[in-house]
């Protein structure tokens, strides 16, 4: 029995482990291998845009985009979303596709070649503009930063 205890606890630790977030240095480690390094952790932001930067590289471990054919790893995509409890809305900042005004931007691996951080500027949309106050009628409110979905390879 304590060894049915002990590996369920092992197990809900470890899956806590790869869906958390960690904080270290003021750099948010990701659940996957990318680092975002700007906006802070409860930063209150304002202005015509989000802007996130955000190392691709694992701290200098992965190669850049274009991969050869036999890369040992890669990321494929990387998605980043607004997600708010108090409003309970989520807002897509990249998935890979580009519209029209910058309102969603193309695909953030192909963004500055030669550079491990990629600095995503995404226009607020006018949901959100304001002058800093939010009530009922809004979208306005506080929201985190999620980056998820990113694929990459892996191959031994």
């Amino acid at each position: 029995m304590a060894a049915l205890q002990f590996i369920t606890l092992f197990i809900c630790l470890y899956v806590q482990g790869i869906y958390s977030q960690e904080i270290v240095n003021g750099q948010i480690y990701t659940p996957g291998i990318a680092i975002v390094d700007a906006p802070q952790p409860n930063t209150p932001l304002g202005g015509d845009f989000l802007q996130v930067a955000m190392d691709v590289s694992s701290d200098g471990q992965l190669q850049l985009p274009p991969y050869p054919k036999n890369a040992v790893s890669e990321i494929y995509n990387i998605t980043m979303f607004l997600s708010s409890y108090v409003t309970g809305k989520n807002f897509t900042i990249s998935n890979g596709t580009a519209t029209a005004g910058n309102a969603s931007l193309g695909e953030i691996m192909a963004q500055e070649p030669s550079s491990t951080v990629k600095h995503v500027n995404w226009v607020w949309p006018d949901c959100l503009v304001g002058d800093g106050t939010s009530d009922k009628n809004t979208s306005r409110g506080a929201y985190n930063v999620r980056v998820q979905n990113i694929y990459f390879n892996i191959q031994y």
